[in-house]
């Protein structure tokens, strides 16, 4: 949906205008986010990326993360109908097996998208023309609310 809102308000022109090539999209649910992080850009443009995810390695399988995995099924995600080859599953779609699949090191298999994306002006004009399915991803926020003094929010989707 934001690319389309991009495409309809004319951004995308004018950013072409001014000779950006590429995006840089960072989730608003990881404060900590490098915002237009030189290295993983750099790598980007280096590799001449289209589209790219930055991951983490998991340390829990039941980690508050998006699993980056190969689609071999279909999900509905926040950018799986995208690309068709990669996906985003939060644990609670994911197969109990996935979520606990470990490799030779003993490290879980599959990593954590930290929603931080790379994508081309070139891949967002393609994309944009694709078929999207509307999604919601269930998560209660933890916060801090200094007149009441609670920590917890109520069971809602944010």
């Amino acid at each position: 949906e934001s690319l389309s809102a991009l495409a309809e308000s004319s951004a995308l022109e004018q950013m072409r205008d001014r000779g950006v090539e590429c995006l840089h999209i960072v989730g608003t649910e990881n404060p900590l986010a490098r915002t237009c992080d030189p290295v993983f850009l750099g790598f980007c443009r280096d590799l001449e990326l289209d589209c790219a995810c930055k991951v983490v390695e998991r340390i829990d399988p039941f980690e508050d993360l998006d699993l980056f995995c190969v689609r071999q099924s279909a999900v509905s995600s926040q950018y799986a109908d995208m690309e068709e080859a990669a996906c985003g599953l939060t644990p609670s779609q994911a197969a109990d097996g996935l979520l606990h699949a470990r490799g030779t090191a003993g490290t879980l298999s599959y990593h954590g998208s930290i929603n931080s994306f790379f994508m081309s002006l070139a891949y967002v004009d393609e994309v944009i023309e694709r078929p999207q399915k509307a999604h919601r991803i269930p998560r209660i926020i933890p916060y801090l609310d200094f007149l009441v003094g609670g920590t917890e929010p109520e069971a809602e989707e944010s």
